[in-house]
């Protein structure tokens, strides 16, 4: 008789995944250093909602005219909310995406875009693009970008909070030094806008026309260039439930308009005790200020404090426009 006898094999412990969620958000990182027209480009656009289910940013967008003459230097700082095991991947796949304004964002999205990847000398805007058919629904990126202090162009910001989950990341907006035309949206965050100090009268006019309204008798009269051609500029930064607040210089002529919804708080300082004697009521570069509505709103101010605890909650919706009120602080300051 054969005996045969079998040898049990060794058993191999293997790692258990960590399925566990959790949030995590890299450092910030140049991602674009290039040269920057300020005389070809009039527009900048950056951020923007879910577009092709891909190119939400999600997060803060932080704007500084700080940079070097005739440069444009933009960074990201990464984050996702997912599985332990999923998560680095999530800030791999994550990418800044420059395009060109008129172009858009068109299809396919396989090959990295060439325009406005190497200089600015059209209007350009940025976006965060996923490596992915569709974007990880917790997954974006903060966008920090700094312009050079002689871009007078018209200036747009568009973000949307990361509230998938129980990671909820409310996207803030910061713009220190704005001196053209600004138009912000976002959700739940908050918005800090500070105007330079020579932001013009009337952002976007051309000097010769500047010059005409304030040489009319009376100055800037209802039928002076700046006014009848083009109607005056307007600035508006609107949330859904965001906190906003907006500095202009304490000597700056402009409309200053606040709207929140009770029992949020708005209030407006009288800045048109600066218009020229005689200047059309409704003249001055138009400054507009909302939140549409006031509600309790949950956050995390940065990943470090998220630990399977409950989020802060805080009420949002308030709106205030005033005289200087921002001076003295940087984004650093404001934004985490």
């Amino acid at each position: 008789m054969l005996l045969v006898t079998a040898c049990a094999a060794d058993v191999i412990d293997l790692p258990v995944p960590d399925t566990s969620l959790q949030p995590l958000r890299d450092d910030w990182r140049v991602e674009l250093d290039v040269p920057f027209d300020v005389q070809a480009v009039s527009r900048i656009s950056i951020g923007g909602l879910e577009t092709f289910s891909n190119f939400a940013n999600r997060g803060d967008v932080v704007v500084n005219f700080d940079a070097p003459p005739g440069r444009i230097l933009i960074e990201m700082r990464r984050f996702s909310f997912n599985r332990a095991t999923d998560v680095g991947s999530d800030l791999d796949r994550l990418t800044l995406w420059p395009y060109a304004i008129d172009d858009g964002l068109a299809a396919p999205f396989e090959a990295r875009p060439t325009a406005c990847s190497e200089r600015w000398d059209l209007d350009c805007g940025v976006r965060v693009h996923f490596d992915g058919q569709n974007q990880v629904r917790t997954a974006g990126a903060d966008l920090r970008v700094s312009l050079p202090p002689q871009f007078v162009g018209e200036l747009e910001v568009v973000t949307e909070d990361n509230d998938d989950f129980e990671y909820v990341d409310a996207g803030d907006v910061c713009i220190n030094g704005a001196r053209g035309v600004t138009n912000v949206e976002l959700e739940s965050g908050r918005a800090w806008v500070a105007f330079a100090d020579d932001v013009a009268i009337a952002p976007g006019c051309p000097e010769e026309d500047v010059v005409a309204c304030e040489s009319g008798d009376p100055p800037w009269a209802f039928d002076c260039p700046c006014v009848q051609q083009t109607g005056f500029p307007a600035s508006r930064i609107r949330g859904e439930s965001a906190d906003v607040l907006v500095s202009v210089p304490e000597d700056y002529w402009a409309n200053l308009v606040a709207r929140a919804e009770p029992p949020c708080a708005q209030s407006t300082d009288d800045a048109s005790v600066n218009a020229p004697p005689g200047a059309w009521p409704d003249a001055g570069h138009r400054i507009e200020a909302s939140s549409g509505a006031c509600e309790d709103v949950a956050f995390y101010e940065s990943p470090e404090d998220w630990e399977d605890g409950p989020a802060e909650f805080e009420q949002r919706g308030n709106v205030q426009l005033c005289l200087d009120c921002l001076r003295g602080f940087t984004c650093a300051d404001l934004v985490r």
